[in-house]
């Protein structure tokens, strides 16, 4: 059976969570799914939480997915299975989601990876999907966000190779944000958390809500959306906060209203 459980921490308005199964490579099997779920309800309703770090235990893997033993011994697979959904991700939301990611990250782990709004990995990260040497499609939503991340073709060529590229190859590919070495990542993931929880989160919320939107939109709607949104942004009190603290010179102390 899969053991492990998901960790949540909070600390300086920043959530942690923390995949806590390194024997499986940090699989996920399903009472950790619920636990996931339980803690993205967390960070989403808990005002004071304004950024959240997924990360792996240890130094060896992220995730490596779903725990396929478990796919195996309830019969969902083959002509007379079940079948079933691979539903790991869930980020989107209101807050911004940072995936810190040090060693395998793969399947259902790749896609919580893509489902964050922000990718940091150690150098040592293997990254990709892994569905072609299942025999299935890749699920876990890693084929619809990986072809909006990534030149077309490059994403075809991660899922039907079913390669796994290093830290390095993707950052140049664009997949990630930044690649650091895996005693910094944590460190790293940190410095980014605070910084952005440091800004008004009616703010961050709004440019991650306009950036999501935007993207399916015409230039012209998208523009015109964007406008719309400054316009409400300017209309709280954190903006006449931050303004204000710019003429007076000193640090502004957004409260999010």
């Amino acid at each position: 059976m899969a053991a492990g459980t998901v960790k949540l921490e909070v600390r300086n308005r920043v959530a942690y969570v923390t995949l806590d199964n390194p024997e499986k490579r940090n699989a996920i099997s399903d009472e950790m799914s619920a636990q996931l779920a339980s803690h993205f309800d967390t960070i989403e309703s808990d005002p004071e939480i304004r950024v959240a770090v997924i990360t792996g235990a240890g130094d060896i893997a992220f995730s490596a997915g779903g725990f396929i033993p478990g796919y195996v011994m309830k019969n969902l697979l083959g002509v007379e299975g079940a079948g079933f959904q691979e539903r790991i991700p869930k980020p989107d939301g209101r807050k911004v989601y940072i995936a810190a990611i040090n060693g395998y990250c793969l399947a259902g782990g790749f896609g919580l990876a893509l489902a964050c709004d922000l990718r940091i990995a150690a150098s040592h990260a293997k990254i990709g999907a892994s569905a072609m040497k299942l025999g299935v499609i890749a699920g876990a939503q890693q084929s619809q966000r990986l072809i909006r991340l990534i030149p077309f073709a490059k994403a075809l060529e991660l899922m039907l190779m079913a390669n796994h590229v290093s830290g390095d190859e993707a950052e140049r590919l664009g997949l990630i944000n930044a690649v650091v070495p895996g005693e910094q990542l944590m460190a790293t993931a940190t410095a980014w958390a605070e910084r952005i929880a440091s800004f008004s989160p009616l703010a961050v919320q709004g440019t991650k809500n306009l950036c999501y939107e935007g993207a399916h939109l015409s230039l012209e709607d998208a523009l015109r959306l964007e406008g719309e949104a400054f316009m409400a942004s300017t209309r709280t009190a954190d903006a006449l906060e931050g303004f204000t603290a710019w003429t007076e010179g000193r640090a502004p102390d957004f409260k999010g209203r």
